[in-house]
């Protein structure tokens, strides 16, 4: 008898599943009003979602056909009301699903995103996209539309992106991902005729030093004043050096792009991470920890991997020193000892 009952326990289960709108592996969709047209027309927000929350889920590639006009077989492909897209949190790959649907105007992504396939978002409608630092791949021509002129996002987990994905797109900036492996030289081409073939509009390219050769050549034919612009990358920080050799700080990809220059503290707090001894020294300086030789040594101290004692306390590095954030598990002396303890008639100490 409870064997029957489990058995239709589990039929109740697969009937409820299977009235849930598919859109691949694990994935569902709704549509939720969220306006109305100029004609007060009803529009929606089209909300792909994990059907199991606790599991990862993909949005599968539809079959695209371009008889008489291209378009998909998704199920949402012909309906012009829709012109906001949102994604939600546990999608990890996007397919070939979105293409011509110049109505979505607005695209959410989330967080654990992994994958843009190819001709994801192609011909819709969007001005700009704010890409998760969680993208590590994006398909052949996945944001072709001429609307399109931001891309806002660190990327730095982006290792692979095909050809053409920012073929014909009204973008002026962009910054190419720092971890990037190869940046192909139609990238950003336009579709007109030669020479005018590769897309106008972008006139600053802002490169990883390891792909200088690829950028120039995805750059090349433009007017005058289009220029590759050279970045490093250190402790999370971008770094553009100019002709005399001063560097300026940036804390993101896009702080770069619009011009966003870190400040003093910025660069203690972040910089500092790495190796740029004189801006460990200046930051040890600012928060008054040191001066003169004494913060000569805490960062010679840091550059060699050693513990740094200021102080009663003991920090890992100058980063961890900054943040106050001390070891509280080393003992070295039996005054320190003495000291953490309040007990000043220790004699012996025991190391943990």
């Amino acid at each position: 008898m409870r064997n029957s009952v489990f058995i239709f326990g589990l039929v109740l289960s697969f009937n409820a599943l299977a009235d849930v709108p598919s859109c691949g592996d694990n994935c569902t969709y709704t549509y939720i009003q969220n306006g109305v047209d100029d004609d007060n027309n009803p529009t929606y927000t089209l909300t792909i979602s994990p059907i199991d929350a606790s599991k990862p889920a993909e949005i599968k590639d539809y079959y695209l056909s371009c008889d008489g006009g291209c378009h998909t077989d998704a199920p949402w492909q012909s309906d012009t009301s829709i012109t906001k897209l949102d994604i939600k949190e546990g999608i990890t790959s996007v397919g070939k699903a979105f293409t011509y649907m110049p109505s979505i105007t607005e695209i959410s992504l989330p967080n654990g995103l992994e994958k843009i396939g190819n001709l994801a978002f192609h011909r819709t409608g969007i001005t700009s996209i704010d890409l998760p630092d969680s993208l590590k791949e994006i398909g052949a021509a996945a944001f072709v539309t001429k609307t399109l002129e931001q891309v806002n996002g660190n990327l730095e987990n982006l290792m692979t992106m095909a050809d053409r994905v920012f073929v014909d797109t009204a973008l002026t900036d962009f910054v190419v991902p720092v971890n990037l492996k190869f940046l192909p030289e139609d990238t950003f081409k336009g579709i007109d005729v030669w020479p005018t073939y590769i897309s106008h509009n972008l006139t600053n390219l802002y490169c990883p030093e390891s792909l200088m050769s690829e950028c120039a050549a995805a750059i090349a034919y433009r007017s005058e004043d289009a220029q590759v612009t050279s970045y490093d990358y250190k402790g999370g920080v971008y770094i553009i050096k100019d002709d005399e050799g001063n560097e300026t700080y940036y804390l993101s990809g896009d702080n770069m792009k619009n011009g966003q220059k870190a400040s003093d503290e910025d660069k203690g707090q972040y910089v500092c991470a790495d190796t740029l001894s004189n801006c460990k020294k200046q930051a040890l300086i600012s928060r008054g920890v040191c001066s003169g030789s004494d913060c000569d040594a805490l960062v010679a101290a840091d550059n060699g991997g050693y513990l740094l004692k200021v102080g009663s306390k003991t920090y890992q590095n100058i980063n961890a020193l900054l943040k106050g954030d001390y070891d509280r598990r080393r003992i070295y002396t039996i005054e320190e000892a003495n000291f953490v303890a309040g007990d000043k008639n220790r004699v012996s100490i025991t190391y943990r």
